[in-house]
């Protein structure tokens, strides 16, 4: 018992030590992008740069639904059950509807993207900017819902 308890706290920390490097290393690949960012616009544009990025991230923590934690639950339940067939079929399930959230929420965002940066941020200027950054919601629930999966298989 105590060595299979050992294997599983080993797994545990290899796998949360691969997590933490995957997050350094993202947050120093977002803060080098976004000093070349602050760079090319220069001190007085910069603040564009992360209001356009406000509407996106509102929708992108909007269509969550619980689906990422749920696709990391049942993996690991379904894997350790050895139930393979269901455990693709859900994967499969929880990519599809997540996908079709986000384009979803893209479209939203690109139709209303001038709407919300007037009446929400009093920037109208920004409208094609938030509409520019839009295209990061598919993106950002693909690596959230591959995150979530890739814990749930054990696969860190």
């Amino acid at each position: 018992m105590s060595a299979m308890l050992s294997e599983i706290a080993e797994k545990s920390v290899r796998g949360g030590f691969f997590l933490l490097i995957g997050n350094v290393l993202a947050t120093i690949i977002l803060a080098l992008g976004s000093i070349a960012i602050a760079r090319l616009l220069g001190p007085d544009r910069y603040g564009i740069y992360t209001l356009s990025l406000i509407i996106p991230s509102l929708f992108t923590s909007l269509i969550g639904f619980g689906v990422n934690p749920a696709l990391t639950r049942y993996s690991a339940k379904l894997r350790s059950k050895g139930d393979h067939g269901k455990l693709a079929g859900m994967i499969r399930s929880g990519f599809l509807f997540n996908l079709s959230a986000s384009i979803i929420a893209l479209l939203l965002c690109l139709t209303l993207s001038s709407f919300l940066a007037t009446n929400l941020l009093n920037r109208p200027e920004i409208g094609f900017f938030a509409a520019l950054a839009s295209l990061t919601i598919i993106f950002q629930v693909a690596l959230e819902t591959s995150n979530a999966t890739f814990i749930g298989l054990d696969r860190m």
